[in-house]
């Protein structure tokens, strides 16, 4: 638009200073010097408005080309013209990674019959009653499912079939070819719940089918590439960095690796109960593979680093019989890991040799370690329960409220644990905290930590089936 403007200034003066000299000869040699100058100065605040114009157009598209949600399945669409126009609401869900061989993943779209206000309101809305939060999912469903996969038709159908327990032949003969990119294809599957659409108004039907067509449409001029895998991506980074251990010694990644021909590198906290379950068989774990001229190091992530933290945590290393090196994770990691525990295999660079494993599994930590021994390809690693998340029709956001007498508290550091790992997160100005985990598992919460002035809350919390939302009530001092 300043682009057009300046444009347009450019062409109003110079057709100004035009109709000024054909009035007058004269006046025209004498307004000669007068009219170039006015040209240069238009030209300059032209190509000064050009230039400040291509300077944001840059910067929207670099934005544009920031890492977003969706890139995890490796696509990219512009679905605002169709939600602004649309009656209901429209949730793109990805999901990601779908089978243990890590080549489909996938990404429902719901469809909620009702305005996004309203859907709004009853989604972030934590004392929404039964019947309200009953009311939007029976009118939410599935429009699409997106899927790419880098293996042929008749595989990924029955992959598809295999995850969700079902004859996926009828579902999957609807899919339309979105398009192909870096050795991958990318699917549009109608679905179509019959039961739950039949309850829908009149208007919402009607606004659903038209959809079906119109998502075909928006995804076609889709930017497709290939899925960015969090975990795979981190395969041939290298870990350099410069810490401390518990007694504040500074030590770099180059000291820890160098001995080992491979590093078997644990992320863990004292605040992570399957941090803590896992440490007798890591001990193990670790004098097994010296043997083989391997051994673990420990990457220690504390919400706060105090002498208290720090005896404990000599404590429990020294209960254990833990021998292996342990230091402070930095903070640039941490942003990186998934959850609590994460364990990566690296060489004696730090160069990460496999796809991390994120969870309390030294079993599969056993296996991948003896296959880049033996020159394989180790990537055995666990995958979130994409599959359920589809056949359930939900992959749930679990919100954390924390209020005290008057109302939310910010700055709680909430620790949120499925069965073999854990997430930590802090509430915000609203008191809230959110983690997105499949649906159908009874999850552990804990407050590890709250703001000055509050007792300790040492109450182990948990989520409940068929609700998303858990409901904490601090004391003050």
């Amino acid at each position: 638009m300043k682009r057009i403007l300046a444009v347009l200034l450019a062409v109003f003066l110079l057709l100004s200073v035009g109709c000024l000299t054909t009035k007058n000869v004269k006046a025209e040699e004498t307004a000669a010097p007068k009219e170039e100058a006015v040209k240069e100065e238009a030209a300059n605040e032209e190509a000064t408005n050009v230039e400040v114009a291509d300077k944001e157009t840059a910067k929207e598209e670099a934005a544009e080309e920031e890492a977003q949600e969706t890139d995890i399945v490796g696509i990219r669409m512009d679905l605002s013209e169709v939600e602004a126009n649309a009656k209901g609401t429209l949730i793109p869900n990805p999901i990601g990674v779908f089978d243990d061989d890590r080549n489909i993943y996938v990404m429902p779209i719901y469809y909620i019959a009702m305005p996004k206000e309203e859907a709004s309101a009853i989604l972030y809305d934590f004392d929404a009653p039964d019947e309200e939060m009953n009311k939007l999912n029976e009118r939410k469903t599935i429009l699409h499912v997106i899927v790419a996969s880098a293996i042929d038709y008749d595989q990924t159908l029955k992959v598809l079939s295999e995850k969700l327990e079902t004859d996926y032949s009828e579902q999957f003969a609807g899919a339309k070819v979105i398009g192909t990119a870096d050795g991958y294809t990318f699917y549009s599957i109608p679905e179509r719940d019959e039961q739950k659409i039949s309850a829908f108004d009149e208007e919402y039907l009607a606004e659903y089918d038209k959809l079906q067509k119109e998502l075909f449409d928006v995804e076609k001029s889709a930017k497709l590439f290939a899925p960015v895998d969090p975990a795979k991506a981190m395969v041939g980074q290298k870990l350099e960095f410069t810490t401390t251990d518990p007694d504040g010694n500074t030590v770099t990644s180059k000291e820890l690796f160098a001995d080992n021909e491979i590093t078997v590198v644990n992320c863990w906290g004292l605040w992570c109960g399957n941090c803590m379950k896992e440490m007798g068989e890591l001990k193990k774990f670790h004098d097994k593979i010296q043997e083989k001229g391997c051994g673990v190091v420990g990457l220690e992530y504390e919400y706060e680093w105090d002498d208290e933290v720090v005896k404990n945590s000599k404590d429990a290393l020294n209960g254990f019989g833990i021998t292996f090196p342990n230091v402070l994770i930095t903070e640039e990691l941490v942003e990186q890991l998934l959850g609590f525990p994460t364990t990566f295999f690296v060489d004696k660079e730090g160069t990460v040799l496999c796809m991390p494993v994120t969870g309390a599994y030294v079993d599969k930590y056993e296996r991948a370690l003896e296959s880049l021994l033996q020159g394989e390809a180790a990537a055995d690693v666990p995958v979130e329960d994409a599959a359920n998340a589809i056949a359930e029709n939900q992959d749930v956001l679990y919100n954390v409220c924390v209020t005290d007498e008057n109302g939310p508290v910010a700055g709680v550091i909430i620790q949120f644990c499925s069965s073999t790992s854990c997430q930590m997160g802090k509430t915000d100005a609203e008191g809230v905290t959110g983690f997105t985990m499949p649906a159908g598992e009874i999850y552990d919460i804990h407050v590890l930590k709250a703001p000055e002035g509050y007792e300790k809350d040492n109450t182990v919390y948990h989520t409940e089936n068929g609700k998303s939302d858990v409901q904490i009530q601090l004391k003050k001092k």
